[in-house]
This record gives structure tokens, sequence and C-alpha cells, in this order.
């Protein structure tokens, strides 16, 4: 079993009073530190019992010109299956190669990156979790890291993400009529876009006097979705705002099984987009993302991180609203 509490490179930072890129130049080699420096730190990591895993290792050599892709998994959902991983994914590989590097797709799993000895250059993660071991394990290897979404308990920059908390707000301000009662099905919390989303919808709410309420739900099945619509429907909501399309388009299907008109019963907005929701019967209004220019803006902010130059810590890119028969536009 590995010992959890084995030093890390930020420990012996702290410790030699440094920064974690000095430590890592001070046991490669590399940079421009003063002789005193580079045995202090050398002392201390030994004194610590500092050992660089796998990554580390990797990045003392040349190098290969690899840039990890590491995509926090969702339910019923696979890099193939999901069109804004796919987007992010194409568009970060193909800005990548046109500045010398290759992207490979590696597992959301600290335990086997710890040990992979891959000599990456750096790595994007995208829709990390809160308090995400993986983003631990590469940070802690002295990687150049950036999110594309971020830890929402631990925003570490630097990071590109979806304006989603005023997406959310502007598109319920465009469809839902103050003093509504609202309720938001989500599925995973720990992530960025649902925290942003749900804020989003309180902002709205606040401001709108309507009342929210968020609700748990455990997965795509159907028999999840009516538990939480149950809940959903005893509180005699006008509109029902999803986490995400592929909840949306489940959460659609179980409300005509009800009998429910949507939207002349309830309306339906979903808090991300895709290509299905507009051939949805009726379609369903959403906030569109611009995964394209996501995974360009993650990518360059790596290669500048590599190349020494300091990129923006924090990138937001604003959202498109895309009104359908679901949840109409309000009128006057």
């Amino acid at each position: 079993m590995k010992n959890s509490t084995r030093a890390t490179i930020r420990d012996v930072a702290a410790a030699a009073g440094v920064t974690p890129t000095t430590v890592s130049d001070a046991l490669t080699g590399k940079g421009r530190l003063s002789a005193e420096t580079r045995v202090r730190v050398r002392e201390v990591a030994s004194q610590l019992g500092y050992r660089p895993n796998a990554l580390a290792r990797g990045l003392r050599g040349k190098g290969l010109g690899l840039l990890g892709l590491v995509i926090s998994p969702a339910p019923s959902a696979t890099l193939s299956t999901v069109w804004y991983w796919s987007t992010i994914a194409n568009k970060a590989t193909e800005t990548a190669f046109a500045s010398g590097f290759a992207l490979v797709l590696l597992p959301h799993n600290a335990e086997v990156l710890s040990s992979m000895p891959i000599p990456l250059d750096g790595a994007i993660v995208v829709d990390p979790i809160a308090h995400d071991p993986v983003l631990k394990v590469l940070r802690d290897s002295g990687m150049f890291v950036v999110t594309v979404g971020r830890d929402p308990e631990n925003e570490i920059e630097p990071w590109v993400d979806d304006d989603n908390a005023r997406g959310a707000r502007q598109l319920l301000g465009r469809t839902v009529r103050p003093g509504s009662r609202l309720a938001m099905l989500t599925m995973d919390p720990r992530k960025s876009y649902a925290h942003d989303a749900r804020m989003g919808a309180q902002q709205w709410a606040d401001d709108t006097k309507s009342t929210f309420f968020s609700q748990a739900c455990s997965g795509l099945e159907p028999e999840a979705v009516d538990l939480a619509l149950d809940t959903v429907l005893s509180q005699k909501v006008n509109a029902i705002l999803v986490q995400n399309d592929k909840l949306a388009i489940v959460t659609l299907a179980r409300l005509q099984a009800r009998g429910i008109r949507v939207p002349g019963d309830v309306l339906l907005l979903s808090a991300t987009d895709s290509p299905d929701l507009p051939h949805t019967k009726p379609s369903i209004t959403a906030t569109h993302q611009h995964p394209e220019r996501l995974g360009q803006l993650a990518a360059s902010a790596l290669i500048d991180s590599i190349h020494g130059s300091q990129p923006p810590g924090r990138q937001m890119v604003a959202l498109d609203l895309i009104i359908r028969r679901s949840a109409p536009a309000l009128r006057g």
C-alpha cells in the first residue's frame, strides 16, 4: 500500500522557503540557481524523504513534447458521447500540435497517474471535482497544469471556464417570470459548472423575488429521475433548470410520461447545450458553451507556462442563450 503521508514537492518548497519550481530546478540541475540554494533544497528533500514520482522523473529528462489530457468522469458519459468534451479535446490537440506538442488521453485516476512512467511536459484537466486527487498528484509532481473548469473549493490558477453563473442568470431572465417557483436538478455539484449555474439561478431568484431550490438526482436512469421529480413537482414549480443536456433529455421524457406538458405546465431549461437538444420534442432551451474556445485557451495557457511565459490566471468565456420551445422567451 502506498504511504499517503510521503513528502511532496510542496512540502520541500515550504521547508526550504522556496517555490515548487525552484525545488524542481534544484533537483534536476535546471534553472539559474545559486549553488547554495541547490544544496539547501537537496538537503531538505533528503531530510524529508522526498522521492519524485514517475511523472516528475519524466520532466527531468528532455521530455517527449507530450501533454496530458484528463477528463473527470460523469455518470453514463464518455469522451466519444459528450460533445463538450470531444470538442475541447479536438481543439486542444490541434492547438498543441501547432506548437510542436502532442496530446495524450490519461485516466482520471490518481493512483495510476502517480506511477505512470510517461514524460509529460504538462497537463490539462477538464471538469475537475472539488478537492480533486488527480490535480493534487499532478501539481505535487511539479508539473504545469491548466484546468478547464476548476476545483470550486480550491481555485488554483491558471484556469479557463464558461461563465455559467451569468449564463444561467441571463437565461432565466429571458424565459421565466419573476415570482415563479424554480427547481434545479443536479447530478454532480462537485463540478464548477454545476456549482456556478446553481449560484446564477439563486441570484436570479433573489433579484426577482422568486422561489428557488436544488434537488439532487442520483443518475440518468428513469427511476432516479422519477424519484427526483416526485419532490420537484410536489413543490408546484413553474420551471425546472437541469444541470446538463443528457439529464434534460431524460427529464423531458419522464415529465411527458406523467402527462405533464412542456412548456404548457412547466418550463424546462438546460444549463448546458448539445447537438441533441434542438431535436427533442419540444426542443430544449439552453445556455450554449464554446468548448472549442476553451480547448484553445487551455492548450495555449499550458504551452505558455512550459515556455516560461505567464498566462492569464483566469479566463472566462461568455455563453450564448439558445431559446427553444421548451421555454420560450418572455413577451413584453
